[in-house]
């Protein structure tokens, strides 16, 4: 099973390591699969495709991660352990899940409290008052519930169980991430729509802004992988900790500038259109 040239590798790179969302990933490894099972019966030693994914990139240690993609320990790989293996990502599905119930509840409380305003049923100060409160207790949430997801989704792809991401697992794990981000942006955008007819006309475009955002990150999904891991490394030993990753990812409060979000060129900021709030709440 050789390799076949520079159009292999791009495949390969697409599918294992590239930023594809969902179906196309794994279309795109399907396609890969099946180009490397030369006899067609389902399966590749585990020792041949590490070989193969060696000479194809040999800064990897495949050997040592594939062993951990051979569920059943039978010493090949079938299709089902490879999408598993490199697409699987519950506990990130499970992170967006939550952080998207958060910021649904965040977007419903603002557009109340900025109704309640527009009324004239509550001031300007305790418009304010109330925002404020609405934005603390939301992000106090973020920061009480993220963390220990975060911690399950960097324990699922430490594939070779060693306790930290070397930089081969980081760039799966930063893939599987922005796959499911863009869903949830889209989400977050949706709810600010549903609670504002006004924003109804802006979600299309909110939806454009975020697959331009994603597109450009495909485009230069390496560089941004390996800025992020340098932001995470604060300690410089070339692998990620788990309390590294944890500090990086629970930053998305509304205060806070999101460091690894904007790293990754995806730090989308929809607003509240129509809403009519206060420019200022000094007057």
């Amino acid at each position: 099973m050789g390799a076949g040239g520079s159009s292999t590798k791009e495949s390969c790179k697409r599918a294992l390591l590239g930023a594809e969302r969902g179906k196309d990933r794994e279309d795109a490894l399907l396609a890969q699969f099946k180009a490397w099972d030369k006899d067609g019966n389902g399966e590749i030693p585990v020792k041949e495709l590490a070989a193969l994914l060696t000479e194809l990139n040999p800064s990897v240690k495949w050997s040592k991660l594939l062993a951990h993609a051979d569920i059943d320990q039978d010493g090949s790989i079938d299709f089902e352990e490879l999408v598993s293996w490199t697409c699987s990502s519950p506990h990130l599905r499970e992170y967006f899940q939550v952080w998207g119930r958060i910021e649904t509840s965040r977007t419903k409380e603002t557009y109340g409290s900025i109704k309640a305003f527009q009324e004239d049923r509550i001031t300007k100060r305790k418009l304010k008052e109330v925002l404020e409160d609405v934005n603390d207790r939301h992000d106090t949430m973020v920061q009480e519930q993220l963390p220990s997801l975060i911690e399950k989704s960097f324990d699922h792809h430490d594939k070779d169980g060693s306790g930290v991401l070397e930089k081969s697992e980081s760039v799966i794990f930063f893939s599987n991430y922005v796959a499911l981000l863009q869903n949830h942006w889209i989400s977050v955008a949706r709810s600010i729509a549903r609670e504002n007819v006004e924003n109804m006309e802006s979600l299309l475009s909110m939806e454009k802004k975020i697959k331009r955002m994603v597109d450009e990150y495909e485009k230069d999904a390496e560089e941004r992988h390996r800025n992020a891991f340098k932001f995470i490394d604060r300690d410089g030993s070339k692998r990620l900790e788990k309390h590294e990753v944890v500090r990086a990812l629970s930053d998305v409060r509304m205060d806070s500038k999101r460091p690894f979000l904007r790293i990754l060129g995806l730090n989308f900021v929809p607003g509240i259109h129509g809403s009519k709030a206060p420019e200022r709440w000094d007057d």
